[in-house]
């Protein structure tokens, strides 16, 4: 049986910001600014390890979780305990503003994570994340 990993909860701050720029992995340029203002970093005994930013609607009482990324080269159950921490925290930052529904558009593996730790499939067709520069 695994230990129990230390991790500390806060929110985000500019650090992260930049932070999720360097960690991001995946193709094409990470834009730090398409970024919500509310956003949840976890720390564990190496340092930041992860951090997640919640989108909250104007009126809906819906928020959406919003580009979770970790510090490379995590291992599974790191980055499990990790992910887990962060969505909670997400939860309980949507919950303490009078959000009652959170949502996730994730990539199947993601989707999978979050299965485990008691979220439900809303929609399981395929989307493709669409940006235009105004």
């Amino acid at each position: 049986m695994s230990e129990a990993l230390p991790l500390t909860i806060r929110p985000a701050n500019d650090a992260d910001r930049s932070r999720a720029c360097e960690w991001w992995r995946e193709p094409g340029p990470f834009d730090p600014r398409v970024l919500p203002p509310i956003g949840v970093a976890c720390d564990d005994a190496s340092g930041p390890a992860g951090v997640v930013w919640v989108h909250l609607s104007a009126s809906h009482g819906v928020a959406f979780l919003e580009h979770l990324i970790m510090r490379p080269g995590l291992r599974m159950t790191q980055a499990a305990a990790i992910g887990n921490a962060l969505t909670d925290g997400a939860e309980a930052a949507a919950k303490a503003l009078g959000y009652g529904l959170l949502v996730a558009y994730a990539l199947p593996a993601c989707a999978r994570f979050l299965r485990k730790f008691g979220w439900q499939t809303g929609d399981e067709r395929l989307k493709i994340a669409m940006v235009k520069s105004i």
